[in-house]
């Protein structure tokens, strides 16, 4: 099964995981917050639910951030592409940030920062 298909089975299920939440945590604590993912020297981990997967940096050869219009409110997107195959995560994932740890790890595995 490949990792587009692993992944969306994750949000298709109803069982209720946890979602970012930071309205009573200072800025520090949410800039740190690695939530789903851990973090190698080489790439990353994602461990949500029964979903597990594991990335090389190397291997991502595309990521597009985006903004969905639900009609009653907008969410933020993330698609990741790895050669040919693809998965789109949400702003929902906890550790999910424009401006977290995530963003730092691949700028700088990339020789943006």
């Amino acid at each position: 099964m490949n990792l587009f298909k692993k992944f969306n089975q994750l949000f298709q299920k109803k069982e209720k995981l946890p979602k970012n939440s930071y309205s009573d945590k200072p800025f520090d604590e949410i800039y740190a917050d690695q939530g789903a993912f851990t973090y190698t020297a080489d790439g990353f981990k994602i461990a949500y639910g029964d979903f597990q997967q594991e990335l090389k940096w190397a291997e991502i050869t595309e990521i597009d951030v985006y903004k969905s219009d639900l009609i009653v409110y907008d969410q933020v997107e993330m698609r990741i592409v790895c050669a040919d195959n693809s998965f789109t995560i949400t702003e929902e994932l906890p550790g999910l940030r424009p401006s977290g740890v995530f963003a730092d790890k691949f700028a700088s595995q990339r020789g943006f920062r």
